[in-house]
């Protein structure tokens, strides 16, 4: 018999299909809490400068966008972050040596699947559309905090890769 999460931590870590299905909205807030507090002492970067645009324009909630962008601008940006992110690694999977960051990634798309995070071409934004995200995305404020400088064509980038 599983054993429900009784804290934050716990639930962040939990396997139980039934922590997920009943907290799932506390557990993106905590996920995405967690990777940013261990990457970044700051705000959210591209990610949120992307989220800030998808949710003006498309009425997409900022904790969705959020949880959709994560795993992608992680990618761009690992070089950019690969000792921050050594620390998670060791976090999701014990089993990796201190420092190693090859687990990383795979687990980040193991728990956005988990909780049945959606994948960014399945929230409709049509793809002519992505110069015009780009753009905004670049001169959002939360820019400069980025692991990467990023530009427009970063952004680009990053959205056709989707």
């Amino acid at each position: 018999m599983p054993t429900h999460a009784t804290s934050d931590e716990d639930l962040l870590l939990s396997s139980d299909p039934e922590d997920f299905g009943r907290f799932y909205d506390r557990h993106v807030d905590l996920l995405l809490g967690w990777f940013h507090r261990r990457v970044r002492n700051a705000d959210v970067a591209a990610v949120h400068c992307l989220s800030e645009t998808l949710g003006g324009r498309w009425n997409i909630p900022h904790g969705l966008a959020n949880a959709v962008l994560l795993a992608p601008v992680t990618r761009y940006n690992f070089d950019a972050c690969a000792d921050k992110l050594a620390t998670l690694d060791a976090t999701l999977d014990a089993t990796l040596p201190p420092g190693c960051t090859e687990g990383f990634l795979p687990a980040l798309d193991d728990l956005l699947r988990d909780l049945n995070i959606p994948h960014f071409r399945d929230l409709g934004i049509p793809a002519d559309t992505y110069p015009w995200i780009a753009e905004r995305a670049a001169q959002n404020g939360s820019n400069s905090s980025n692991a990467r400088e990023m530009g427009a064509a970063e952004y680009l980038e990053i959205l056709n890769g989707l």
